[in-house]
């Protein structure tokens, strides 16, 4: 079975920097084969939309970038977006940083199954911090849920 539109029913958030310009490709062309057709990035800067534009984006993908005052903690953007309001335009809604990937290890698993519900679903993560070992075990898990 493959993995394309798994995500097909999901509208991301994410806060971006033009710190995180390495990841940026990867991150969009990987929610993308996912199914992922509609992302919000939060912005607070010039520099930061001026990054954003350096890249190209397939054409049926959606990018609405949200310009929050500059001012604004990191931390802080998030109590400035109303996340309700958003989730009346899609039937999941995903609150993720640029350096983050979802997997499905169980390409028989289905969102909707997971959701059966549920409002909100916690994600166990593993943090694989890049290093010159070769081993697939040089990660380690989080010790709290996404």
């Amino acid at each position: 079975m493959s993995l394309e539109n798994k995500l097909s029913q999901l509208t991301i958030y994410v806060r971006y920097c033009y710190l995180e310009e390495p990841y940026w490709e990867a991150f969009i062309y990987h929610y993308y084969y996912l199914g992922v057709r509609n992302i919000n990035v939060i912005i607070q800067n010039k520099k930061d939309n001026d990054s954003l534009n350096k890249f190209f984006y397939p054409k049926d993908l959606l990018i609405n970038i949200k310009r929050l005052n500059k001012d604004l903690r990191p931390n802080d953007t998030w109590k400035n977006i109303n996340l309700g309001k958003e989730k009346k335009n899609t039937k999941y809604l995903l609150a993720i940083d640029v350096d983050e990937f979802l997997y499905f290890l169980n390409p028989h698993l289905e969102l909707d199954k997971i959701m059966s519900k549920k409002n909100i679903i916690r994600i166990p993560w593993l943090m694989n911090p890049i290093s010159n070992l070769s081993s697939p075990n040089s990660g380690f898990f989080g010790s709290n849920f996404k």
